[in-house]
C-alpha cells in the first residue's frame, strides 16, 4: 500500500488529494446515476472524468516525488486512462440519446447502454486503485 510507505506517509496533503480524486470518480457516477435526465447525468459523468484526470495528474507527482515506481505508475496510468475512456464513451452514448427518459422505475430498451454494468466495472477498478494507493 503506497500510503503506508514512510516517505509517502509524511505527505498527508498528497494522500488526501489522491484519495479525494479517486473517491470523487465513484461519488459523481453514483450521484449522476440518480439524475432525472441524461443531460444531468452527463454533467456528473463529466465531473467523474475530470476526477480521473486529476488522479492521473497526482500519479505524475507521485512518480516525480519517488512515491511510486515507474512500473506502478504505468499500471495506474493505464487504469485511470481506461476509466476516463469508459466515461467518455458513456457520455457520448448519452448525448446521442439525450431525450430518453431516466427514472428509477424506467427500464431502458434492450440493446441500449447498461449504466449498472458500467458502474459495476468501475467498482472493480476503484477497489483495485484504492487498495494500491491507500
Amino acid at each position: 500500500i503506497v500510503s503506508e510507505r514512510p516517505n509517502v506517509r509524511r505527505d498527508w496533503s498528497w494522500n488526501d488529494q489522491i484519495r479525494r480524486a479517486i473517491l470523487s470518480i465513484m461519488s459523481n457516477i453514483a450521484e449522476g446515476n440518480d439524475a432525472q435526465t441524461n443531460a444531468e447525468f452527463i454533467q456528473f459523468l463529466g465531473y467523474a472524468k475530470r476526477s480521473a484526470n486529476e488522479a492521473r495528474s497526482q500519479l505524475y507527482y507521485a512518480l516525480d516525488a519517488g512515491y511510486i515506481s515507474k512500473d506502478e505508475w504505468a499500471v495506474w496510468m493505464d487504469v485511470t486512462k481506461k476509466i476516463a475512456s469508459q466515461l467518455h464513451n458513456l457520455i457520448r452514448y448519452l448525448r446521442l440519446h439525450q431525450h430518453d427518459l431516466r427514472s428509477l422505475g424506467y427500464k431502458m430498451p434492450q440493446g441500449t447502454c447498461n449504466v449498472q454494468r458500467a458502474t459495476f466495472v468501475w467498482e472493480d477498478e476503484k477497489d483495485n486503485i484504492l487498495a494500491s494507493v491507500v
